[in-house]
């Protein structure tokens, strides 16, 4: 039982130093404001709503301390929030995601987690 414990920590610390070297610089705003993973989500989210031929609306840059991405889903009753290092989707009612930076092991992956909950909402919203 120890070993099995001690084994999972190894695990989870190795994974914790691979996020952090992952991740490094992506949550960073640039020049224009954004970071580089605010750039790569919305350019993900941008190709996968225009593969279904539509397009995010409403969409506009907010906050004063931190520069956010929101818009609307079409179709749907949902809007997305990018933050530097974390993205939401929020609908109606209680229908909410929020993937954080450490939902992920890189940024890769929380831009295709995200993606793949937006296909969801829109599928959801065709049913």
């Amino acid at each position: 039982m120890l070993s099995r414990l001690l084994a999972w920590n190894r695990r989870r610390r190795q994974w914790n130093r691979d996020h952090v070297v992952a991740w490094a610089g992506h949550d960073v705003p640039g020049p224009a404001g954004l970071s580089s993973f605010q750039d790569a989500c919305e350019s993900a989210l941008t190709t996968c709503l225009h593969s279904r031929g539509t397009a995010l609306t409403e969409r506009k840059l907010q906050g004063t301390s931190e520069q956010v991405i929101h818009g609307r889903l079409p179709g749907v009753c949902c809007e997305v929030w990018i933050y530097p290092d974390e993205a939401h989707i929020i609908g109606p009612g209680k229908a909410e995601v929020r993937l954080e930076q450490w939902s992920a092991l890189t940024p890769d992956d929380l831009v295709r987690e995200f993606v793949l909950h937006v296909e969801r909402a829109l599928d959801g919203a065709r049913r």
